[in-house]
């Protein structure tokens, strides 16, 4: 099981690091921790930093104290979105469970940063993760959404760019890429004609 936290001050990842150590967390590397519960699962928690710029992608910067963290401008886009708050309850071994209150990504921010992840990488997990929110964005017509209205600009315009040509390629024969077996790869396509709007 994994998680990704997105931070968008460089002043906040030293404590993160020293709380994910002080909670039985082993540092992997610069911005990744793994625990090995009882039950012989995994838990890993990467802390991502939000950056400016054009350049897209994942990109790695050095944080002084920690070592190399990932940095991804897209987090600014969901960052700078008021987000969703949610109280988990998360069972992490036989009668162990954590309580916490975290924000996630709103609808359209989670499409934008899953569109981009999956460009980035190719992960067939990606690609079912994309599936489920255009599901959700499907079922519940009322969440915020942009991603719909043209002119596209910014972060919305480059999602864009990415679903299209990913709609083109789902009803095709051969993808060039792996596709979960249980996605119906029309109708993925459909939505994503559906509710991200076409650019030239």
């Amino acid at each position: 099981m994994d998680a990704d936290a997105a931070v968008d001050e460089v002043s906040v990842i030293a404590p993160a690091t020293q709380a994910f150590v002080d909670a039985g967390f082993n540092k992997t590397a610069g911005n990744a921790f793994v625990m090995e519960t009882g039950d012989l699962q995994r838990l890993e928690i990467n802390i991502l930093l939000a950056r400016s710029g054009a350049t897209a992608g994942l990109r790695a910067t050095t944080v002084a104290g920690v070592g190399q963290v990932n940095t991804l401008p897209e987090l600014t886009f969901a960052l700078n979105r008021p987000g969703l708050m949610i109280d988990v309850a998360a069972e992490i071994g036989l009668d162990q469970t954590i309580h916490y209150r975290t924000r996630i990504p709103d609808l359209e921010s989670a499409v934008v940063l899953k569109a981009h992840a999956w460009h980035g990488r190719r992960m067939a997990k990606d690609l079912a993760d994309l599936n489920s929110l255009l599901e959700i964005r499907q079922e519940h017509g009322l969440s915020p959404w942009a991603l719909d209205s043209s002119p596209l600009k910014g972060h919305r315009l480059d999602t864009a760019r990415i679903l299209q040509p990913l709609a083109d390629s789902l009803t095709k024969i051969h993808t060039g890429f792996q596709v979960p077996g249980d996605i119906n790869r029309p109708r993925l396509a459909a939505l994503i004609e559906e509710h991200i709007a076409s650019v030239p």
